[in-house]
């Protein structure tokens, strides 16, 4: 019986031995029957690879023309027949050696980022085609993964370069996009031996350069070269841009142009538009409000004893020169009321290294000072203008226009109170308050300002002569200060007298602008 059962344990280890290598037989043979050497012969239209398929061949032969589209692997010996073209997209791994028939390529395919692979060590020379890209490929990644090719197509591609070198041997087949990143003032080759000069279309990596690229041709080589745009309606993409393009066609030696063309960067482009009046023509109303704020300047009246008058005024500053009258009339409605109307027209004149123009201005007037109690006083005074500008084409905001009209007004109230130090000597010192508005085109600019100042003055009567010295000076919230000094002669026989004014204001637009007026006065 132990005999028996010894025999029985044996039989049964040996039959499941013998199960097991069976078992083990079958999954090897499984496992790797797919990668078993074996020849293919492949034609018509090709063959695709798979992911996670291997095409692992003792030989592979080509009978045609065809492509491999390879998304798994393939290893082996390709044979291409004669006079055939084999096209390989590969995206995964490619390990064949290549044999190539009489008048035989291979060209690797690349239309995507995917494509940007290496097929190893094939043994031949190929080529590499570059084609209907749907994306920008990086030309850099492809020169690398492809350093075996002896030959670049591009056909309807885009490519980005970021390290510019040279790339021999290269065919433009179709529309080819070039992207690039160079310095400006910049001339470099990127191919050379170019045996087609297709279109080429050359673009910046950044959208607000200045600078375009230009390809041109040399004996083969394709050169790039940087070159300042005056293309203000690619740079600046908005309707300035195309303003700044029409203005080059109708006024192409304006000097803002030759300013914007001298623009390194984009932030000194910006500071010359901002400068410019003819892209922001609420600018020019600057030279009306400073009139205005020479006319703050003027003193209380000092000699009452006047009904009409006229003068004319001189202003000017670096740029700005306007010349004008102003006639006047004083009436007293009561004795504590003292009211003087006027009116005004000014011809003004500015130009700097930018900007030129010319204007008519017309308005009116009025100043009121009431008498309080105590020696205090109020005054109230200010003025209404309508301005036509000469600067040739305008920026209206959606267009050009020409011989833009302006409208702008003041208005100042002031308190004080007069200190009577000596007989015909007095200080008046007063705070004020004001603001002004102007606006051209659908563009309004309005300010207000508090302030403070005083008037001194003295005045005596000799040989029927009265004589009136007087000094102004205000200093302004918005950074503007200013005085004035005013001289009059009244003869107390003939009634009428003249006066000479003048004065200086400091502003942040214009500086300092002066003015000097005469005052030609009577009563009647």
């Amino acid at each position: 019986m132990l005999a028996l059962s010894i025999m029985m344990n044996v039989g049964t280890r040996f039959l499941l031995t013998i199960l097991a290598f069976y078992v083990a037989s079958v999954m090897y043979e499984s496992a790797f029957a797919d990668i078993t050497p074996q020849d293919y012969n492949l034609s018509g239209a090709g063959k695709t690879v798979e992911f996670g398929e291997t095409l692992y061949g003792g030989t592979i032969n080509i009978a045609n023309t065809l492509t491999i589209i390879n998304h798994g692997s393939v290893y082996g010996t390709i044979n291409v027949c004669d006079n055939c073209d084999l096209y390989v997209e590969n995206t995964n791994s490619f390990n064949a050696s290549v044999n190539l028939g009489n008048n035989s390529t291979i060209t690797q395919v690349i239309k995507n980022a995917d494509d940007i692979t290496s097929l190893g060590t094939i043994g031949v020379d190929y080529s590499v085609w570059v084609k209907d890209t749907a994306d920008t490929l990086n030309w850099n990644d492809i020169l690398n993964n492809t350093s075996g090719a002896t030959k670049y197509k591009l056909e309807h591609a885009e490519i980005y370069v970021n390290n510019i070198g040279i790339t021999d041997n290269v065919v433009v087949d179709g529309d080819v996009i070039v992207y690039v990143d160079i310095p400006a003032n910049s001339d470099v080759i990127l191919f050379t031996n170019l045996y087609e000069n297709a279109p080429i279309t050359v673009l910046p990596t950044t959208s607000d350069s200045l600078y375009v690229f230009e390809p041109y041709n040399v004996s083969g080589a394709l050169h790039i070269r940087t070159i300042r745009s005056n293309d203000y309606a690619r740079i600046l993409n908005n309707d300035t841009g195309l303003f700044l393009n029409n203005l080059r066609n109708i006024e192409p030696d304006d000097a803002l142009l030759s300013q914007l063309d001298s623009a390194k960067t984009v932030g000194d482009l910006n500071r010359v538009m901002d400068k410019s009046v003819k892209i922001h023509p609420i600018k020019m109303m600057h030279s009306v409000k400073t009139i205005y704020s020479h006319e703050m300047l003027e003193t209380m009246h000092i000699a009452r004893n006047d009904g009409m008058g006229i003068m004319p005024k001189i202003l000017f500053s670096d740029g700005l020169r306007a010349i004008g009258v102003q006639p006047y009339l004083n009436i007293n409605p009561y004795d504590d009321l003292h009211v003087k109307l006027s009116g005004n027209i000014f011809n003004l004149k500015y130009l700097d290294d930018i900007n030129s123009y010319t204007a008519m201005s017309y308005g009116f007037g009025a100043d009121v000072i009431y008498d309080l109690p105590s020696d205090n006083f109020l005054r109230a005074y200010g003025g209404i203008n309508l301005s036509t500008f000469d600067a040739g084409l305008v920026f209206d905001g959606n267009g050009a226009t020409e011989k833009p009209h302006g409208i702008s007004g003041y208005l100042v109230g002031e308190f004080g109170h007069r200190f009577d130090i000596d007989e015909g000597y007095y200080i008046s010192p007063f705070v004020m308050l004001g603001g002004d508005y102007a606006t051209i085109l659908n563009t309004d600019d309005l300010d207000y300002y508090v302030g403070t100042g005083g008037d001194v003055g003295f005045n005596f009567e000799f040989d029927g002569f009265r004589y009136d010295y007087a000094a102004r000076g205000i200093v302004r919230s918005d950074c503007g200060i200013g005085a004035e000094l005013n001289i009059s002669i009244w003869s107390l026989a003939d009634s009428a007298g003249a006066g000479l004014r003048a004065g200086a204001f400091y502003d942040d637009v214009f500086n300092t602008s002066y003015h000097i007026a005469l005052d030609a006065k009577f009563n009647f």
